[in-house]
């Protein structure tokens, strides 16, 4: 399916799948080269949020991680309060830029040793969740 083809009107809110996390610059990365403009035209982000063109009253949101997410990115994020801050002050530049409404976080599984991480992060999840 294509960005064009979605019905702004049928739903309050549309989320765009999936972001991920450089770990090496605590930065949001786009999944595909296709997601972020280029000087050839726009790229996957603005034609998604530009569905609010068609829908003033809809809510348009940046998906980070998924089931193929690997929990050690979200880790080196939220592992200290530094590397919490680099990575939220990175979001809300990319949400901005793009005309994104809010961000949702789908790290599977924070504390789930068999998913490759580590008990400890559950807890520094919260923190990461809990800023303001």
């Amino acid at each position: 399916m294509y960005i064009e083809q979605i019905d702004p009107h049928l739903c309050t809110h549309i989320i765009y799948a999936f972001a991920h996390i450089d770990p090496n610059e605590l930065r949001l990365h786009p999944s595909e080269p296709r997601d972020l403009s280029t000087k050839t035209g726009k790229g996957n982000y603005q034609t998604f949020t530009e569905l609010k063109n068609r829908n003033p009253r809809l809510k348009t949101m940046l998906s980070l991680g998924g089931a193929n997410a690997l929990s050690y990115t979200f880790e080196r994020v939220v592992e200290s309060p530094d590397s919490r801050w680099v990575f939220i002050e990175d979001v809300i530049k990319v949400l901005r830029k793009y005309n994104f409404d809010g961000l949702d976080v789908d790290w599977e599984y924070p504390g789930l040793g068999e998913k490759g991480s580590s008990p400890e992060s559950r807890d520094y999840f919260t923190e990461f969740i809990r800023v303001n």
